[in-house]
């Protein structure tokens, strides 16, 4: 019964999801018509502007030491590179239903999170560096809901699971996903559903951003609006979590060196700070052209790492413009883990590029 009920659960996801791709165009069809571009007001501006009509909602982010940016394109199922100089190259992962979280490491490869109605195709995949043809690199159990994903700076990846409320991790070396901490803190809220406008609802995901932060994995859980931090014991196991911020729509989030920390809040429209005493300040909202943020991440080349980068999904409107946006803060981030990885499926013989 139990995987049963994990086997509905994400095929209502599946199902939800492919509605987007099916009924997107027909809403869009119906909206006044926009160009992709747009300005951004205020001090947030427009990096890459993406296109609804091809599904192209930017959904999450990661940014390299060369200051290459990867985005990916939600239900497009696509990863997007665009280079400091503005050039951009889009690459699509094989029978993606939507692609997520995203992670470097330092051999140069690009990990996405995927959702697939393909039970091959359902995990982490890489795209190698320089191109070539991307392969999945890490497989997940059957019912997962890949989420966000991020590294360890010793090279074990951390997998938000939105579905089943859990986090897995994928040891350096290994390829397989196992649980690293099951919580009641992770999971869903039964019956709370999120309202895509003119689309679809889709159910709140539980575990969702995920990042690394010092000697911890920090969580963030939609629905239930809590941020979660677990220690990572010495033997590298789960330690007791503890709900660090609470009342918070928060998706992925990012921080500085400071320890603030910066959260995409989706369909509240803004990116909030939140100081680790507590103390919030919204930094951008719907006025600065804000329209359903999903992830943020510090810029990471000299003179760019007060750059705080945002992936702009722009699910909870009916004037859809999603897009890479970009604003300003005082103060550097705290750089996101890019290790040395020693496997990553097929083609990863420690290769350094």
């Amino acid at each position: 019964m139990e995987r049963n009920l994990k086997d509905f659960k994400k095929e209502l996801w599946v199902r939800a999801e492919s509605l987007i791709g099916t009924l997107a165009v027909l809403t869009l069809s119906l909206l006044p018509q926009v160009s992709p571009a747009f300005s951004a007001p205020s001090d947030v501006q427009v990096v890459e502007s993406y296109d609804p009509a091809q599904m192209q909602f930017a959904e999450n982010l990661a940014v390299d030491y060369k200051g290459n940016i990867y985005v990916s394109l939600g239900a497009a199922g696509e990863l997007a590179k665009l280079t400091p100089d503005g050039q951009q190259t889009i690459t699509h992962l094989p029978d993606a239903r939507f692609t997520l979280g995203v992670a470097l490491d330092s051999q140069g490869r690009v990990y996405v999170g995927v959702i697939s109605q393909n039970p091959d195709a359902e995990g982490v995949w890489v795209v190698p560096p320089d191109g070539g043809t991307p392969y999945r690199a890490f497989t997940v159990p059957p019912g997962t809901g890949i989420n966000g994903l991020t590294f360890d700076w010793q090279g074990n990846m951390y997998i938000a699971d939105q579905v089943n409320g859990v986090i897995y991790k994928v040891a350096n070396g290994s390829t397989q996903a196992i649980v690293w901490l099951d919580s009641p803190l992770l999971k869903e809220v039964p019956g709370k559903f999120t309202v895509v406008p003119g689309i679809t609802t889709l159910p709140t995901p539980g575990a969702n951003g995920i990042k690394v932060y010092k000697d911890a994995v920090w969580v963030s859980n939609s629905a239930q609006e809590i941020i979660t931090q677990i220690p990572i014991n010495s033997d590298g196991s789960a330690g007791t979590p503890q709900v660090r911020f609470t009342n918070i729509l928060s998706d992925d989030f990012a921080f500085d060196v400071a320890g603030n920390l910066y959260t995409a809040t989706d369909g509240d429209n803004e990116i909030v700070k939140i100081s680790p005493d507590g103390t919030r300040t919204v930094i951008a909202g719907p006025q600065d052209g804000i329209l359903g943020s999903s992830a943020v991440s510090f810029g990471r080349l000299p003179g760019d790492r007060n750059t705080l980068y945002i992936t702009d999904i722009s699910f909870f409107t009916t004037d859809r413009h999603p897009a890479l946006l970009k604003t300003q803060v005082n103060i550097p981030g705290y750089p996101v883990p890019i290790p040395y990885v020693r496997t990553a499926g097929q083609g990863s013989q420690g290769e350094n590029n």
